[in-house]
């Protein structure tokens, strides 16, 4: 039975719920002259319905992280805040459901911001039943060094996208999504000027789904893919990685499973005997050079959890 909803752990929530986290880095190219900005990265996070059959609207408890902001500013659109946006989407219809908006919000440099909000999700906006998507979009617009001194805005993007089921009604039509129907972590560093539309995104998926709900043991070999989206905006990969269980706050790298140049598109053998009985993270990040000569690389870094169970 569903208690108080503890929004970490996911328990107490009607449906079985995971926390999943998408970050969204900007930091300077390795070797690159001169040196390119260095604006943190910013997080999204929630206990998200992933596969779970919904009957009705639902809450998300979403929390949000600046690290290290450099030279952010609560500067976007007219609000002067940062932002997140919950967008839904079908094979037909993407349109923003609501907004929550952080007004006020200061984070000193260097340091970790963490703030937490709750959107109600109405899955009613979709006229048929079937495997739907939403999209959390957490915006942070930065002041970016400019000609002759000056400062131009760009904006910083990480995006969680997940898939549910909708049944509302024995009567409404049953219409799936057809693209992309897996767990993709998104970052997003914006074009310079006023075009915050432009820049492209950089992702990480975990294609494998529904994500772990059960205990792995032996050998767990999930899909995973850190490639181009095939979009003419976006970046190509310039290199990406997997890791178990890093803490980059705190300089822990973690187990690293696989670090290259380019994309990847394919498996990932995790021997789970290595690690211990419990909770782990997987960790999947995908690096895209900057398309406007900044100097900067954007990343797109999703996480998901996965508890290990061999036997003794």
């Amino acid at each position: 039975m569903a208690g108080t909803p503890n929004p970490l752990t996911c328990a107490g929530y009607p449906e079985k719920r995971t926390f999943v986290e998408t970050q969204s880095w900007w930091t300077p190219t390795a070797g690159a002259t001169p040196a390119g900005t260095d604006h943190g990265h910013i997080h999204i996070g929630a206990c998200i319905p992933e596969r779970e059959t919904v009957t009705g609207p639902f809450t998300l408890d979403i929390r949000m992280m600046l690290h290290d902001p450099g030279l952010q500013e609560a500067n976007t659109g007219k609000t002067k805040t940062p932002y997140v946006s919950v967008v839904m989407k079908s094979a037909s219809i993407e349109k923003p459901q609501s907004k929550l908006y952080q007004t006020g919000w200061k984070c000193p440099t260097p340091g970790t911001c963490t703030r937490w909000g709750k959107v109600r999700v109405d899955p009613s906006i979709f006229s048929t039943d079937g495997l739907k998507e939403t999209r959390l979009r957490f915006f942070s617009d930065v002041a970016d060094p400019a000609r002759r001194g000056r400062t131009t805005t760009a904006r910083m993007t990480a995006s969680l996208n997940f898939q549910y089921y909708v049944d509302l009604s024995p009567t409404r039509i049953v219409n799936d999504i057809s693209d992309e129907s897996y767990l993709r972590g998104k970052g997003w560093y914006s074009s310079p000027g006023r075009n915050l539309a432009k820049g492209g995104y950089c992702e990480a998926d975990l294609l494998t789904v529904p994500a772990p709900n059960i205990p792995v043991s032996g050998i767990w070999s999930p899909a995973v893919k850190m490639v181009w989206h095939g979009e003419a905006g976006d970046p190509p990969v310039t290199a990406h990685e997997v890791r178990i269980d890093p803490d980059l706050h705190a300089n822990v790298p973690g187990l690293i499973l696989r670090r290259a140049s380019g994309g990847y598109d394919g498996r990932i053998r995790i021997d789970t005997t290595r690690l211990t009985n419990g909770k782990h993270k997987l960790f999947l990040r995908a690096d895209c050079n900057d398309q406007y000569r900044r100097n900067s690389t954007t990343s797109g870094i999703l996480i998901v959890p996965f508890e290990v169970a061999n036997g003794k």
